[in-house]
């Protein structure tokens, strides 16, 4: 994996992973004029690590969505209903309608309710259906003798509380809805609608005749649709007496129509998903590099309190402060070999390399890094070491005064983190007592 993030980075633009001039800004700011290019390509190959594994999985998961919608598809043949005393069961099938070439996919989720319904169930499921008819007649029509489109038909007048019950004759032509069949159009074709108008107690049969002219239909999906409705509303109720139905390979009119148990693709959803993925992947590839300059200046903080202890013990032995300096640089060299790094001493290590290779001043580059390093105390400390070596101050009584400072504040920080704890298990706590409250009160509860 590490070969393959190393040839992204160089395939890849500079930007994707992580800009070489922004990590160099930041790892100045932070190092000083320490040299940043190990810094930079250590944190950009972590960043094309990332990408490449957050890639892998994002493929594995599109290649599970593609196949695993493909196995769970069958085709369907019957409807079985639940068992007695489950809930209402919502179907989700695909319904492939073709005709004369032309084929219709429609998604439908159909009502399965249970088992032998009681006589209520059935009386409250009847009191739910309710036909919706059209309120105007004709609509769009010429007349009652050249009907070329929808009837609107109405069920109740608002104004006189009249309700309407419409039946037609030909209900292949123009349904009791007064939806005009395209396929059936195309021949034309006389029917009689009758009306039931019904006041209270009052009621009033109507006929009208109506005469349906020979349309040319060339868009035959709504006729398919309407086929596909009122076989639905039938195989609903089937369903309420039946516990098994088989479902139809071929409706009338030629047309056929095959059943498959289908879910819909999660692949949109996933796309999303893993899109926003590498939206966040790409916005904060600098994180690493900003977490790793904390995590160094906190290290730093916590070794300093020994750095200063160990500087007095050489000083109060007869070293001068460039050789104290060199003296703990060349132990820790020793230590590093088999233990962790500590970036307070790798600085210091840095300095003397720095030192011995351009000859500059130790002044100059302690003073360099603790800027960069942005630890007030090492500020202090490289100002207090100029002073020594420029005005010939005493340096030991005040790295002591400075040595008593720095661990007062180490203890208050370590305070400070052990009140942190404790706030941070404040939540499992609660989850435990409220675990104990429940399980000493269940057997009360139990007995109510």
């Amino acid at each position: 994996m590490k070969k393959i993030s190393e040839k992204m980075l160089e395939v890849f633009p500079d930007w994707f992973f992580g800009k070489s001039s922004v990590i160099k800004q930041k790892c100045t700011n932070n190092y000083g004029l320490r040299d940043w290019r190990s810094v930079g390509y250590r944190i950009r190959l972590r960043n094309a690590k990332m990408m490449l594994i957050f890639t892998i999985i994002f493929v594995f998961s599109l290649i599970m969505a593609l196949l695993i919608p493909d196995s769970e598809q069958s085709t369907l043949h019957k409807l079985n209903r639940p068992e007695y005393g489950e809930n209402v069961r919502n179907e989700e099938v695909k319904a492939r309608l073709s005709y004369q070439g032309e084929i219709l996919d429609k998604y439908l989720r159909i009502k399965l309710p249970p088992k032998q319904l009681t006589e209520d169930q059935k009386k409250q499921i009847l009191s739910d259906y309710i036909k919706k008819l059209p309120s105007i007649i004709l609509a769009d029509n010429d007349g009652l003798n050249s009907i070329t489109s929808d009837l609107f038909l109405p069920e109740k007048d608002p104004e006189t509380n009249i309700s309407i019950k419409w039946d037609s004759s030909s209900p292949e032509l123009i349904n009791n809805k007064g939806d005009l069949d395209s396929l059936n159009a195309s021949k034309g074709g006389e029917l009689l609608l009758t009306a039931k108008l019904t006041l209270d107690d009052v009621v009033e049969d109507v006929s009208i005749p109506l005469t349906v002219v020979p349309v040319k239909v060339i868009d035959h999906k709504r006729a398919l649709e309407k086929r596909l409705s009122d076989f639905i509303e039938e195989l609903e109720q089937r369903l309420e007496t039946e516990d098994e139905v088989v479902l139809p390979t071929q409706l009338n009119d030629d047309i056929s129509i095959e059943w498959t148990n289908e879910k819909r693709s999660i692949l949109p959803v996933m796309l999303a998903i893993f899109g926003f993925g590498y939206l966040i992947l790409f916005f904060k590839r600098y994180d690493g590099l900003e977490k790793e300059f904390k995590l160094r200046k906190e290290a730093i903080i916590d070794d300093f309190p020994d750095f200063i202890d160990k500087l007095i013990l050489l000083l109060n032995a007869g070293l001068v402060t460039d050789a104290a300096l060199r003296k703990i640089a060349i132990y820790y060299k020793r230590y590093a070999s088999k233990n962790k790094k500590k970036p307070l001493y790798e600085g210091l290590v840095e300095i003397h390399k720095r030192i011995d290779e351009t000859n500059t001043p130790l002044v100059k580059e302690l003073r360099e890094f603790a800027i960069g390093s942005g630890v007030r105390e090492l500020i202090r400390f490289a100002t207090i070491v100029e002073d020594n070596i420029n005005k010939g101050s005493k340096l030991t009584d005040k790295l002591q005064g400075e040595g008593s400072l720095l661990w007062l504040g180490k203890k208050k920080r370590a305070e400070e983190k052990g009140r942190l704890a404790e706030t941070k298990m404040t939540f499992p706590l609660v989850l435990l007592l409220l675990s104990i409250i429940m399980i000493t009160t269940a057997p009360v509860l139990l007995e109510i």
